[in-house]
């Protein structure tokens, strides 16, 4: 497996497009001894992407290839040559990775090599997915009690008819110069095109709902339009204003009522108010069915691209009324966890040549995430071992290489010119890199905060909560008997019951037909508990992550686009530091008084961003709670 590992390290990734293998030319060189490749094929381009002194790996170009552009991937040792065909970069991953370890095993296993998955690899596969799919949900879910915490109150501020209607315009113009870019909830052109007419006496209940929801985001633009304190009268006031104007129009079948449903459910989720939100997101949800015939069969380009991104930004309203139901559901399997980590079609936004160039750029970034998830996705299918450490480290390693292609493919000015995953550059280099090349450019920063928080999200997926949380084999295997002999015993610790139910669920899953004692065997096997195994290039990379993403969130919060900050991020990077903060007695070599002053400035950017919330508390206790954490864990007392 570590030879399998250091061949896959070695693999030199391409620059070609839609993660295609690299196709420039080469010329063979290395070990004589190896097999010749003269008797391969003719081919256009060929190229070693790995070599040692036994094994050699080619890719090709498969000129004879009837099909779109494909490539022919041939690997030898000297005894035996294995060719395949492949067209995407993660078909090279998955076969490079099997041949690989075919050829490991030559002269041990030279017949029936395994052609299906074992039960211990089904088990990982799960396990490992499963702890991602909840890290995921715990990411995005992490900052919901402070947003209940900081829902602005009413002041019972008189609204002045005279200055209505430039108020209101005032707040779209700060919408869509600002906070629009990041969501593209709707088709900026269209809305301005269709809603919005000033000569009209009654405004539209579309301009009113979504004036409603931009009134609760937190965007320093919106506050220079109305103060911070009286938005929260102002958002209601929008709210009621849309509520009247649909009151005989309900049953409409029209984009106007469309957009103004799945705002109006925007604003009620945004509030905690989930049964108001689900009554208006089930009429919004209705209407898209009755209505998409009607747009398809239009040829208004702006129409349909209005349409698609508020069925898209319904989509995510029902998202969040889901992650936000705080029930916990049986097993813990929350149903909604499971969605997560898939990246449908459906979520590609189109540009049109309404667009603005900003806007098309924006876009493509989002596309280019969407694409960089979908990778992700398909790394868990790669990865092959017999224990838990060890496939974490191949699915970590995965995703490693996957991010740095996806990284490299982007255009010049949609990444940073430092390297991807080191954090050795000073502090004044890296913020004058930043000057120079995104004072007026977010992109760069926003899609290297992305990588970065989805290394963060893996990252702390496997890391141990606790330097002392793996337990002795003996126990672990005394604990699996009990609680299968008494599935119903009321006596177990809660999180003991917990876990025997999960790997009854994936027992189920594996469709495992063995026995109790084989199957607790498997189990074991897999996790290999008390052996206190940790992996450390992973919790590494991850510290690394951690520290340049606060340097990004710190430059952003100083630019024109501080509006961009997302709490979830500073919060993936405060757990990865308290983690390898409680690590520090494994002898990791980490760099502990720069993971002490990382957690303060993060703590210090949480606390400055919340006091900027209209409905912002001094004893806020999710801040309270920071704060002992930080006391207790970095200064060992108890705040």
């Amino acid at each position: 497996m570590d030879m399998m590992q250091k061949e896959m390290h070695d693999l030199q990734l391409g620059t070609t497009r839609e993660l295609t293998p690299e196709t420039q030319s080469s010329q063979s060189s290395g070990d004589q001894s190896l097999s010749s490749v003269d008797s391969m094929p003719s081919y256009k381009r060929q190229r070693i992407i790995a070599q040692t002194k036994n094994v050699r790996a080619i890719l090709a170009d498969d000129v004879l290839a009837d099909q779109d552009q494909s490539w022919t991937l041939t690997v030898t040792n000297g005894k035996l040559s294995i060719r395949t065909h492949i067209k995407t970069h993660g078909e090279l991953l998955i076969n490079l990775q099997r041949i690989l370890t075919t050829l490991e095993f030559q002269d041990k296993m030279p017949l029936n090599m395994q052609s299906q998955a074992s039960s211990v690899g089904i088990l990982l596969k799960q396990l490992v997915w499963k702890k991602y799919g909840k890290s995921r949900f715990k990411s995005i879910t992490k900052d919901i009690p402070l947003q209940m915490e900081t829902i602005g109150s009413l002041c019972g501020v008189v609204i002045k008819q005279s200055s209505f209607t430039a108020i209101t315009l005032k707040l779209l113009n700060a919408y869509f110069e600002c906070s629009h870019l990041l969501h593209m909830k709707v088709h900026r052109h269209t809305f301005l095109r269709l809603f919005l007419d000033p000569s009209c006496a009654d405004p539209s209940p579309a301009v009113m709902a979504l004036c409603a929801f931009i009134c609760l985001i937190q965007c320093k633009y919106i506050t220079q339009v109305v103060d911070s304190r009286e938005l929260p009268d102002y958002a209601q006031f929008y709210f009621n204003r849309a509520r009247e104007l649909l009151a005989d129009r309900f049953d409409d079948i029209n984009l106007e009522v469309f957009t103004s449903y799945t705002c109006m459910a925007y604003y009620k989720v945004r509030l905690f108010q989930f049964d108001d939100c689900r009554r208006y997101l089930d009429m919004a949800l209705r209407m898209s069915h009755m209505l998409e015939p009607l747009i398809k069969a239009t040829d208004d380009i702006g129409q349909q691209a209005m349409f698609h991104r508020l069925c898209i930004f319904a989509q995510r309203v029902q998202r969040i009324l889901a992650v936000t139901n705080f029930s916990k559901p049986q097993h813990g399997r929350h149903p909604e966890m499971a969605g997560l980590l898939n990246v449908p079609d459906f979520l590609v936004l189109q540009a049109t040549s309404e667009d603005s160039e900003q806007e098309k750029r924006f876009i493509q970034m989002h596309n280019r995430v969407l694409q960089l998830r979908k990778q992700i996705h398909s790394t868990i299918h790669m990865s092959h071992s017999d224990d838990l450490v060890d496939y974490v480290g191949t699915f970590g390693h995965l995703v490693e290489m996957i991010m740095r292609h996806w990284y490299n493919e982007l255009p010049s000015d949609f990444r940073l010119s430092h390297p991807l995953f080191e954090d050795n550059v000073c502090d004044e280099v890296y913020f004058l890199t930043l000057e120079l090349e995104c004072a007026h450019n977010p992109i760069p920063i926003l899609t290297t905060l992305k990588i970065y928080n989805e290394y963060l999200i893996m990252g702390k997926s496997y890391m141990p909560k606790s330097a002392t949380l793996d337990i002795d084999k003996d126990s672990f295997v005394n604990t699996l008997r009990d609680g299968f002999a008494d599935r119903e015993s009321h006596k177990r610790h809660p999180r003991e019951k917990r876990w025997i139910e999960k790997l009854q669920h994936l027992r189920k899953v594996m469709e495992f037909d063995g026995t109790d004692e084989e199957f607790i065997e498997t189990v074991t096997n897999a996790i290999r508990p008390g052996e206190g195994r940790l992996n450390l290039p992973l919790i590494h990379i991850s510290v690394k992550c951690a520290f340049n993403t606060v340097r990004l969130l710190q430059f952003m919060r100083s630019k024109y686009y501080a509006c961009y900050f997302d709490y979830r991020t500073a919060l993936n990077v405060w757990e990865v530091l308290i983690r390898a903060l409680r690590l520090t007695d494994r002898d990791l070599q980490l760099d502990i008084p720069r993971i002490h002053a990382n957690l303060l400035i993060c703590l210090d950017m949480m606390r400055e961003e919340i006091s900027s919330v209209p409905g912002y508390n001094k004893d806020c206790k999710f801040i309270e709670k920071m704060e002992s954490m930080m006391q207790r864990e970095a200064f060992g007392f108890d705040a």
